[in-house]
């Protein structure tokens, strides 16, 4: 018998960002030098898979054998840019909707504050057709094998040819993200994948349809500003299931509030049972009372990136337990350049 498994496939875009440190924020019309300058691959999905990638590499061994799997628009494949993101994400299968003739990736200019810890993006899309439901569903197909995908893992991780299939949207486009999402619910092959939505961005509100047809939901704390104004996160979310008519059964919200940690609640038809769950303790380096945040960018993927291995990984553990697990992964880090690391860090003995 196979032992059981998890796709976990990521969709959304892929940048290659230029990140400008700066000592403060340049006023219009000025000149300013930089203090350091840094290239890398970005893209919201992508950094969640580099550091779930980084993390699978460092936990114990398990029963659930993991693959990671990422369908995103790209230029030519024998671009040089195609080529650096392909080679920038190992562990990770690279389902590229490659677009002929394009030379060049969406790219973004991060401006990032050193006085403020602000970060400013300016983004480009590189001029890539953007990715059509038609498209999407045709390269999951060639990238996941469906009928082994169809049935769920046991609580305790252990058992037959049981797989399951996990597809996390970043939630881009709302129209496109919206159709794939219906498609998903409307196909019988995949009645058991498990579908989750970022809301990140307040201009991207049509996004509503795809999250109340998805199992877990990421909003920012930008998103619920905008809706709701000044708050915390978990009255954003008490003011959200009631807004919105989520339709999966035990759906879990989640809302990330930077510096303040997190909220999440998993929703049951009776009030009274619905689970949740706060986190406000952010992790700080021991003993340095007086650490500086270094580098932000990425750190809501990197939550996502917790919140995704906990709830796949750690089947025992409790929505506060996940919760506090992602808070920690994002809080190490902001105080660190980029991504690597993080997964020694986490879960070294």
């Amino acid at each position: 018998m196979n032992p059981p498994s998890l796709h976990l496939v990521c969709v959304g875009a892929i940048y290659i960002d230029t990140i400008w440190q700066v000592p403060y924020f340049p006023k219009e019309d000025t000149k300013l030098r930089a203090s350091k300058l840094t290239r890398r691959r970005g893209g919201n999905t992508a950094n969640t898979l580099q550091v779930l990638s980084d993390i699978l590499s460092h936990t114990p061994p398990s029963p659930l054998s993991s693959y990671l799997h990422i369908i995103a628009v790209l230029p030519e494949e024998s671009s040089q840019d195609a080529q650096y993101i392909c080679n920038s994400l190992p562990g990770v299968e690279i389902a590229g909707l490659f677009r002929p003739v394009h030379e060049h990736a969406a790219s973004s200019m991060i401006i990032q504050s050193q006085k403020d810890d602000t970060r400013t993006i300016v983004s480009h899309g590189g001029g890539l057709e953007e990715m059509e439901c038609g498209e999407f569903i045709e390269k999951l197909r060639s990238t996941v094998s469906v009928p082994s995908a169809a049935t769920t893992i046991p609580p305790d991780g252990k058992g037959g040819n049981s797989s399951k299939l996990w597809i996390h949207f970043e939630g881009r486009i709302p129209d496109v993200t919206n159709a794939c999402v219906a498609a998903l619910r409307n196909m019988a092959e995949y009645a058991d994948a498990v579908v989750s939505v970022e809301c990140e961005k307040p201009d991207r509100r049509g996004l509503d349809r795809a999250a109340e047809m998805a199992d877990v939901v990421f909003y920012s704390k930008l998103w619920a500003e905008e809706i709701y104004g000044d708050g915390d996160p978990g009255t954003f979310l008490e003011r959200q299931i009631h807004r919105l008519d989520y339709t999966r059964k035990n759906a879990i919200l989640v809302c990330t509030w930077g510096a303040a940690g997190a909220a999440a609640v998993r929703l049951n038809d009776r009030p009274d049972a619905m689970e949740w769950a706060r986190c406000s303790d952010t992790w700080r380096p021991p003993g340095d009372p007086d650490a500086k945040v270094v580098d932000t960018v990425g750190a809501g993927d990197t939550f996502i990136a917790g919140m995704l291995y906990s709830l796949t990984h750690q089947p025992r553990a409790t929505l506060a337990q996940s919760l506090a697990y992602a808070v920690e992964l994002a809080s190490r880090k902001v105080y660190q350049d980029g991504f690597s690391g993080l997964g020694e860090a986490m879960h070294e003995t």
